[in-house]
């Protein structure tokens, strides 16, 4: 992006549309399972597919992701993440024509796997995979997911270090406590909130009358404007 350092700041309205412009051909003509946030999606493989997942989905998620990441586009770690490490698991049960059920786990085990190494969270993970892939808890299901997140996030640790340090806490008075419980209560009315707020502009988005190629572009330079 050095050549457009001579624009000054207004090389950042363009960054994120031609990102768009990159990534929008790629998931139109390769891979449109790969559009959305990513762990719809994954449920919809995990509860209508039997959990099988496209090889190609996991492969256009990740250059698609990259490039609106790489220029930008605010679409987060986990979503991606959560569809690309399911495409792995789903597609090794596939090679070894696995049962559905199977199949299942596996994906949940790449799903798992995927959060505990982008966050280092393997707890986070195994939960995220369980609890919300899987949607119930079995001991055969737990042991898998606990490994496959344990040891992602432990080779994650040795080939990354941490992005920021957290400074240590120390707990002062026991009326904090009370202070974070009612932290937690507006935490969850903003998120309720974001989360209604985002699926409505998505709905209305969705309806402006340009090629499914441009509408991404078109996003693109909002995002720029608004940076």
């Amino acid at each position: 992006w050095g050549l457009l350092d001579g624009m000054g700041i207004y090389h950042l309205m363009i960054i994120p549309a031609l990102g768009a412009l990159l990534f929008a051909p790629i998931i139109i003509h390769f891979a449109r399972d790969a559009r959305g946030h990513g762990v719809s999606e994954v449920l919809e493989a995990v509860s209508v597919h039997g959990g099988r997942i496209p090889p190609r989905v996991g492969v256009v998620k990740s250059v698609a992701s990259g490039l609106c990441i790489g220029s930008g586009g605010s679409v987060g770690l986990e979503g991606p993440i959560a569809q690309i490490g399911s495409a792995i698991g789903s597609y090794v049960g596939q090679i070894f024509t696995l049962n559905e059920d199977r199949i299942r786990l596996l994906l949940a085990c790449g799903a798992g796997a995927g959060i505990s190494a982008t966050f280092h969270a393997p707890i986070t993970g195994t939960i995220f995979a369980l609890e919300l892939i899987l949607g119930h808890v079995e001991a055969g299901y737990f042991s898998a997911v606990v490994i496959s997140a344990v040891v992602a996030d432990t080779i994650a640790q040795l080939h990354k270090a941490s992005c920021f340090v957290a400074p240590p806490y120390t707990l002062v008075s026991v009326w904090e406590l009370y202070f974070y419980a009612i932290l937690g209560v507006f935490a969850a009315f903003g998120a309720l909130t974001f989360t209604k707020v985002l699926f409505k502009m998505e709905e209305l988005w969705s309806k402006v009358p340009v090629s499914d190629y441009i509408r991404p572009a078109l996003g693109g330079l909002v995002l720029g404007v608004i940076a």
